[in-house]
């Protein structure tokens, strides 16, 4: 699987996300998924009477569902197509990470998790994590 990730960090651009930082990259996968592209994650607290499937993250980004029906409506109807297709995945995850305005790695993750890219004690909990992810891999 990891040689598949990188073969996507090149091909999607995510190269440019994390300034080439190939272990950081494979490090937030692993803290989302764990490098599992079937992983789901029901996450209630997201939004209020948004329905089961806008309230899941989905595969190896953990994609909220509210996003994929923002920026892959037949994913969003059919979520075993997204689950099944991790270039598909890719794609929606850079297509989402777009959205975020830094350059810097670090506010690219916060914003991932928490929607800000500014220092928060939600968004620097998940940095810390995948920090610390990124520090026991070793080479790769």
């Amino acid at each position: 699987m990891k040689d598949e990730l990188l073969r996507l960090f090149y091909a999607h651009g995510f190269d440019t996300l994390f300034r080439g930082d190939t272990a950081m990259y494979l490090a937030q996968v692993e803290v989302e998924s764990a490098f599992n592209q079937f992983a789901l994650r029901f996450e209630p607290g997201q939004t209020r009477h948004a329905g089961f499937i806008r309230n899941t993250s989905y595969g190896l980004w953990q994609v909220m569902g509210f996003n994929l029906e923002y920026l892959d409506r037949e994913a969003f109807r059919e979520p075993s197509l997204f689950l099944c297709d991790i270039e598909r995945q890719a794609h929606v995850a850079r297509l989402l990470y777009r959205k975020c305005a830094s350059s810097d790695p670090v506010e690219n993750l916060r914003w991932w998790n928490t929607g800000k890219a500014e220092a928060s004690g939600p968004g620097d909990r998940y940095v810390n994590r995948i920090l610390e992810r990124k520090h026991g891999m070793g080479p790769l």
